[in-house]
């Protein structure tokens, strides 16, 4: 039998170093983009609508639902790599219909 060897990553190694505990520079930066972009819409929301409460609101929860997002757990990914690896994988899926023929009644088998 021919022997494989199988690449085993344990779960504590990290490829980056965290600037905070499950939060590298990467996620960081995505971190403060989302923010700003969530931010935005809270402003714009509270503006066009005259409810500075809600979007406060928003603002606080948005900010906790981010922060939770893009943290990384003891195997080294976040909810958003999950996702990613998630839609790659769904993308990655092909479909085949599959289309029966009769071969016994057909002229193509008649001598």
């Amino acid at each position: 039998m021919e022997d494989k060897q199988k690449l085993h990553i344990p779960a504590g190694i990290k490829s980056e170093k965290d600037v905070y505990d499950g939060y590298n520079g990467k996620a960081i930066r995505n971190m403060v983009i989302c923010g700003l972009v969530w931010l935005f819409f809270m402003i714009a929301f509270g503006l066009l609508f005259n409810a500075l409460i809600p979007a406060f609101l928003g603002v606080v929860f948005g900010g906790f639902v981010i922060l939770m997002l893009f943290r990384a757990g003891e195997d080294n990914m976040s909810m958003v790599d999950l996702a990613r690896i998630w839609l790659r994988f769904i993308r990655g899926q092909k479909k085949y219909s599959y289309h029966r023929i009769n071969e016994w009644d057909s002229d193509d088998w008649k001598i």
